[in-house]
């Protein structure tokens, strides 16, 4: 009587191997490409968000009061002061800061008319964005 071994063979265990291994070739680069894709589309949400929020900073805040002290050049974080009219005018562009927490919260934005790129980072936990607000962006929100 022959003694028969309960198992697999080597030939048997090594198509298996060869089958799981192409089956993840297939499928690492499709979730590299959906996790891609994923982070892009973070991205620009949030990009979408500071913009409004921006917007609603920018139409929120009270014109400054007229001392008669102002200039053409006069202006502030968000207004600009219009001789002809003697008024306080929103003239744009205008630059926000924004922070964004791990929740996806915007939990600090500063909107003024300082000069800065553009810039999207994320450190962390924690996404810094700067966008430009343009004119035109009030009218249209």
């Amino acid at each position: 009587m022959k003694n028969k071994k309960k198992g697999f063979t080597l030939a048997e265990l090594l198509i298996v191997v060869a089958i799981i291994a192409v089956l993840t070739a297939i499928a690492v680069p499709l979730f590299v490409t959906a996790l891609n894709k994923a982070q892009d589309a973070t991205k620009d949400a949030n990009i979408r968000a500071v913009r409004g929020a921006a917007v609603v900073e920018i139409l929120n805040v009270e014109a400054p009061a007229i001392t008669g002290n102002e200039t053409k050049d006069s202006t502030n974080d968000i207004f600009t002061f219009n001789e002809t009219n003697k008024a306080w005018e929103l003239v744009g562009p205008w630059y926000a800061t924004a922070t964004i927490n791990a929740n996806g919260d915007i939990t600090k934005i500063i909107v003024n008319k300082t000069v800065v790129a553009e810039s999207y980072k994320k450190s962390g936990e924690v996404i810094t964005v700067v966008v430009k607000i343009n004119q035109m962006e009030l009218t249209t929100s």
